[in-house]
């Protein structure tokens, strides 16, 4: 039974992982949209002219909002994980964090 259950939760850990991703750069512009939402793009990621997007419906706009409005003031570098892969798309942002050096 053991066994298993080390199986199964090696496989989950392996699906959930490949079907999500990793950008990182600094904010090169940054929308609130009138729908609510909140829509950027990075400078260096694999996403040519998509956008990351969180939902205003999303508990943690306020906060990400924050963090993206820090962060671009700084100058500063952040990661976004979003699922899928750098497929042409806007992206849903699962989490991001800020880099620092």
């Amino acid at each position: 039974m053991k066994k298993l259950l080390t199986i199964l939760l090696v496989g989950l850990i392996g699906a959930h992982s490949a079907h999500a991703a990793n950008a990182s750069g600094t904010i090169k512009r940054l929308y609130p949209k009138a729908n609510g939402s909140i829509a950027f793009t990075l400078s260096s990621t694999c996403l040519s002219g998509d956008y990351f997007v969180i939902a205003s419906t999303d508990v943690m706009l306020t906060k990400w909002y924050a963090l993206l409005l820090a962060a671009a003031e700084a100058g500063a570098s952040i990661t976004v994980n979003f699922g899928g892969t750098c497929s042409a798309g806007d992206k849903t942002v699962d989490y991001m964090y800020r880099n620092y050096p």
